[in-house]
């Protein structure tokens, strides 16, 4: 794909979603911060938050030769002590949010007859995550998803890639969301590991 393109980066104001933003537009391409703070503000976890913000970059750019999925967060603790509201929130994010923007960008990248999608996953999405195991989930989800989805768009000039990184300096394991355990004895408390100095597998939110 040549250089002055258009790419849609989710998760843009942080992480890797900002470091392959400023990447990027140094390559020549149109890039789109999308996030909740803007430039594009667009909410992953809401329908037409995402479809607004798809017509929004089709309207000033006049089409979509390239996603960069990397909006995500984490959440920590242990299986039996996180509350299963806060568990769907990871996944609501993780991965209803990828699929949000890849169902909102299939249709313009499939009138073009080219695209493509970068879905960012993780380490965690290959090897299970002790106390980060709906993290994992949810990118073990993207990583079964993503392979589908290839097959089905290639014929259409589509192509689909995942991301797994490892460790990656950002402020993601920082800002990331720890379960409360219950008040009392922990049993787990001696298994969980303490946050590293710098993030462990990380989707760039």
């Amino acid at each position: 794909m040549g250089t002055g393109r258009v790419v849609v980066i989710t998760g843009a104001s942080a992480g890797i979603g900002h470091a392959t933003a400023e990447l990027l537009q140094g390559q020549g391409w149109t890039v789109v911060g999308a996030s909740r703070r803007g430039p594009l503000v667009m909410d992953v976890d809401d329908d037409e938050s995402v479809r607004a913000g798809m017509a929004e970059v089709v309207r000033r750019h006049g089409g979509l030769q390239a996603v960069v999925a990397c909006a995500g967060w984490g959440l920590a603790g242990a299986v039996e002590q996180t509350p299963l509201a806060e568990a769907k929130e990871q996944l609501e994010t993780n991965f209803w949010g990828t699929v949000r923007v890849v169902q909102a960008a299939l249709p313009i990248m499939r009138g073009q007859g080219e695209g493509r999608l970068v879905l960012v996953s993780s380490i965690g999405g290959v090897v299970g995550l002790p106390f980060q195991a709906f993290y994992s989930a949810s990118k073990f989800a993207l990583e079964g998803y993503a392979e589908a989805l290839a097959y089905e768009v290639a014929p259409f000039g589509l192509d689909v890639r995942l991301i797994e990184p490892g460790n990656v300096r950002t402020d993601f394991t920082a800002n990331r969301r720890d379960v409360v355990p219950p008040e009392g004895e922990d049993p787990y408390a001696a298994m969980a590991c303490p946050r590293p100095p710098w993030p462990g597998p990380s989707p760039g939110s």
